[in-house]
């Protein structure tokens, strides 16, 4: 398995792994992402956003790790937000979520952030649990609001 940046490529398989994704935390009704919109991300002169790839011998996409950042924060220093880790379902058990996480730290040092965030669905006890395997733990101090407009 190598971990690579998302390329043009690989824009397709990855559109099928955010699908996928959409429809396991049930928001595919609402998706909207097409080829064109993330190839568009792809050509920005200043990408808002860094995507890892996890892929095999055979160049097969098997999972996914999507970073956001917020360039001002308390300290000046960038904060990342892991705003997506999808590893498809035959592909799961095998580290490869591991080495998506791994690469985004490192990433994330290189970029001198000092803040990693993230979400976890209510109810995936298996997300919950591999990130505190990683280090990860809930937040004390914040609580997720949203308002759809």
């Amino acid at each position: 398995i190598s971990i690579l940046n998302l390329t043009s490529e690989f824009v397709p398989q990855v559109l099928e792994l955010m699908k996928e994704l959409a429809k396991f935390e049930h928001y595919i009704d609402n998706f909207t992402v097409t080829e064109s919109d993330l190839l568009n991300r792809l050509g920005s002169q200043a990408p808002d956003f860094a995507c890892f790839l996890a892929v095999n011998e055979l160049g097969l996409v098997l999972g996914y790790a999507v970073l956001t950042f917020t360039t001002f924060t308390f300290d000046l220093r960038p904060t990342a937000t892991l705003k997506e880790l999808y590893v498809s379902q035959a592909s799961r058990g095998k580290t490869i979520g591991t080495k998506l996480f791994l690469a985004v730290q490192q990433e994330c040092k290189l970029l001198g952030v000092t803040r990693l965030n993230w979400l976890v669905m209510k109810g995936n006890n298996h997300a919950a649990m591999f990130y505190e395997s990683l280090g990860g733990y809930p937040s004390p101090k914040w609580e997720l609001f949203e308002k759809v407009l």
